[in-house]
């Protein structure tokens, strides 16, 4: 069966690929790496979640919009930042609900353009209308291997669902709350060093071949794109490796893996709370929070004469950036990335997805 791209409008033909094998091979070493070093050479904490959270939130009056609060390293996340004195405005699934009383609830999902649009434009309202306070959106919400979806006429394949709902949705999203926040934070994975080496001359799709490969793919994606957001907007912005946490992501995997990984993660991994508490332990020491009330990039790690945003939970530190991607190559497909967003000229006007995230701009 052949497979035409239609992420980008190209319309190039996907054909079934050995390379299958081989992403599949790729992520699941690099897990068990990462495993083994986060086992063996984390950094140890000396302050437990409330303590640090105190020094970073302290007496600031911040909005905190968070998704993927539904379980694992979001639920940690949001229950973490209900005992601040931050009001929080919690992104949650149709399908679910999440009884915490003391944050405000908006229904979105990344995978709907009609309902990331009225999302955008009920927050454009409401954060407008409050007084002045600094907005900050915290990013949670990923999917891994989704099954193909066909609906209304149209299809999009696994690799396609997942690029969608991890990145370019999300993506659109940040874009178009940019305006009424004062920065991003994106969880992230270390999964991105398992992504195929990109050929800015090709489609992004080609990046990936079946589910395997396309998770790490969105992440570096939506890594590049966070990076780039931060250079546009002036804003700062970090992206954060929380670690192997032992999550429903592994939980859903069936068969053979999922009952190797499900036994393996949860005797290795480390539990939500423990990954919450070394996310918010990084945005302290980035200064994130710092930057964000102040308006300024300044304080912004440097590296090699350019900023970077990607965070390790395991290190407590600044990351290099991503190999698969040249440094001279970086700008280039941010910029693609981008283009893809913003330009309906760039959008297959067959995939009713990608048509309409050209609109997700903020008026």
């Amino acid at each position: 069966m052949v497979l035409r791209c239609n992420l980008c409008g190209c319309g190039a033909p996907q054909q079934p690929s050995v390379r299958v094998i081989f992403e599949f091979i790729a992520l699941y070493l690099v897990g068990i790496y990462e495993l083994i070093r986060q086992w063996f050479f984390s950094v140890p904490l000396s302050s437990d979640c409330n303590t640090v959270l105190q020094d970073v939130i302290r007496d600031q009056k911040l909005v905190i919009v968070l998704s993927g609060v539904t379980s694992g390293i979001g639920r940690e996340l949001l229950h973490s930042l209900l005992r601040t004195s931050a009001d929080v405005i919690a992104l949650t699934h149709p399908s679910t609900t999440v009884k915490d009383p003391g944050c405000k609830q908006v229904m979105i999902d990344f995978e709907s353009i009609e309902s990331t649009t009225a999302v955008i434009n009920k927050l454009l309202a409401e954060l407008t209308s409050l007084p002045p306070r600094k907005a900050i959106y915290i990013h949670c919400a990923a999917v891994y291997n989704p099954l193909p979806l066909v609906s209304n006429g149209y299809s999009l394949t696994s690799v396609e669902r997942t690029l969608l709902t991890n990145t370019f949705i999300p993506a659109a999203f940040i874009e178009g709350i940019a305006s009424v926040v004062s920065g991003v934070v994106y969880i992230g994975s270390s999964s991105q060093k398992a992504a195929s080496r990109f050929d800015i001359r090709h489609c992004l799709l080609q990046a990936a071949q079946s589910p395997y490969g396309a998770y790490p793919v969105s992440k570096l994606l939506s890594l590049l794109h966070i990076a780039d957001w931060g250079v546009r907007t002036g804003k700062p912005c970090i992206v954060i490796h929380p670690g192997i946490v032992a999550t429903r992501l592994y939980h859903t995997q069936k068969g053979l893996i999922g009952a190797i990984l499900r036994g393996f993660v949860s005797q290795f991994a480390w539990n939500a709370e423990t990954s919450a508490t070394r996310i918010f332990k990084v945005l302290q020491r980035s200064r994130f929070f710092d930057m964000a009330m102040s308006g300024s990039r300044k304080n912004t790690v440097r590296i090699t004469n350019e900023y970077y945003v990607y965070w390790d939970c395991v290190t407590m530190d600044v990351s290099a950036p991503p190999a698969q991607v040249p440094k001279s190559e970086t700008s280039t497909l941010a910029m693609h990335i981008h283009h893809i967003l913003m330009d309906s000229s760039l959008v297959c006007s067959k995939k009713p997805f990608f048509v309409e995230t050209a609109n997700l701009r903020a008026s």
